[in-house]
């Protein structure tokens, strides 16, 4: 009781601490950034063809829409460019961006213009830290925005690699394409790196993952606290950076790998690891909605509560729309996704089908099925999150069906790595040798 209560306790004063940092480098990077050359900069991208002039282009690999969002993108891009809130306090709050959701598009508006000069912030969107400005707008003022695609491609795929190496040490050395080729086959990761918004995005949801192991080997009893604590952080610095774009991602991984690395052949074991994994998931979206809560808190703070309640009134009646309109019951949000890909549909099918043959398999050379079940169950548990989130916000998941459906991935790469993981423990067994003879 003492030790969740420590807990609670430290990853509150965290959040706390964490919302303060939060605001203290947006008003740091918004006063020593200039709105003149990241606006010049952007003119020479329109010219040279290196930013989009419509919201959703065909990419390279034939990607369009949400597969190559370059709507969020140019929303991003326009944050806070003469925004007329009279301090940067109110900058911060209102995050004002020149590339409005209506009209022509965010990507239009903006490319025009910047091409004619006058840019200025008109669509307050108030809904998220938008943090990425820390990182985009110091970089645009040192580089050219086609650079910065670059560095963030590169950074991106560093985290790739980091995240390879712990599914090889976890899993074994030839675990890592299963667990890194449907991203980039099926789903959207050769577009990705071109789209800095997405890419920070999935860096916040992959490299903590990556680090639950390590965390657990280097740190004595970090159970207790650290790696909760660590969770927690995780949460709210995703959503500071990120745009609500694929949330039950970075939990579902994080409590996935909890798992794999604590895997045992007692059914006590597996019921109290499964547990535990679960509460960091928890633990992580609470991290997730302290932030977020704390961005809506300091918006009435400094804008006042009816400004930040006709936000809320109006961000409530779009997703209602789009529910009615687009039909979304219990569970049609989870199908739409499921189904988005014939492709992505056949790879879960096939990934639960070589499971299941594989626990068959398994059973019949060691015995002990019921362990067996318990264990793939226990590596399971993780996919239920991204379920309740999707159906916590049918509307939002239904709508944005091309970018949410990267998280349903798991559901064919996660029963895959089980296999192997329930095939390497099961052979490391004392007499594993004389049950298979």
């Amino acid at each position: 009781m003492w030790s969740v209560v420590r807990v609670l306790a430290v990853c509150t004063a965290v959040g706390l601490a964490l919302g303060a940092l939060y605001v203290a480098l947006l008003a740091l990077t918004l006063t020593t950034t200039s709105d003149e050359r990241i606006i010049a900069g952007l003119r020479q991208a329109v010219e040279t063809g290196a930013l989009e002039e419509k919201s959703y282009p065909r990419s390279h690999y034939g990607h369009r829409t949400h597969r190559y969002d370059m709507f969020t993108e140019c929303i991003a891009l326009g944050m806070n460019l003469r925004n007329p809130e009279p301090s940067v306090l109110r900058r911060i709050a209102a995050s004002t961006t020149a590339a409005p959701e209506h009209g022509a598009g965010p990507c239009e508006t903006l490319t025009a213009s910047v091409r004619t000069g006058a840019t200025v912030a008109s669509q307050d969107y108030m809904r998220f830290w938008h943090g990425y400005q820390v990182y985009m707008r110091p970089l645009l003022q040192a580089l050219p925005l086609a650079e910065l695609v670059k560095v963030t491609a590169i950074l991106f795929l560093m985290t790739m690699i980091v995240f390879a190496w712990r599914l090889s040490l976890l899993f074994g050395p030839w675990a890592w394409p299963l667990g890194l080729i449907p991203f980039f086959a099926i789903s959207d990761f050769l577009t990705v790196p071109m789209v800095v918004t997405h890419a920070l995005s999935l860096i916040c949801a992959f490299l903590p993952a990556a680090f639950v192991p390590i965390v657990l080997q280097r740190w004595p009893n970090a159970r207790a606290l650290v790696l909760p604590v660590l969770v927690f952080t995780a949460g709210s610095i995703y959503n500071f950076f990120s745009f609500l774009l694929n949330p039950p991602l970075a939990p579902a991984l994080i409590a996935f790998f909890y798992v794999a690395a604590n895997l045992s052949h007692d059914e006590k074991d597996l019921r109290q690891t499964a547990l535990y994994a679960a509460g960091l998931a928890a633990v992580w979206f609470c991290g997730f909605a302290s932030a977020w809560v704390l961005k809506w808190a300091y918006a009435a703070l400094v804008l006042g509560p009816d400004v930040v309640l006709a936000e809320l009134h109006s961000a409530v009646e779009r997703y209602e729309g789009a529910r009615e309109r687009l039909q979304v019951h219990l569970l049609s949000a989870t199908r739409r996704n499921a189904y988005a890909d014939p492709a992505l549909l056949a790879f879960i099918l096939g990934g639960c089908a070589v499971a299941a043959a594989s626990l068959l398999l398994l059973v019949r050379k060691f015995g002990d099925w019921r362990i067996h079940c318990s264990q793939l169950a226990a590596l399971m548990t993780p996919l239920t999150w991204i379920v309740l989130w999707v159906e916590a916000n049918r509307a939002h998941s239904a709508l944005h069906v091309g970018f949410v459906s990267r998280s349903f991935l798991l559901f064919g790469i996660v029963p895959l790595l089980a296999s192997i993981k329930l095939w390497r423990q099961a052979s490391m067994l004392p007499g594993a040798s004389a049950a298979g003879a």
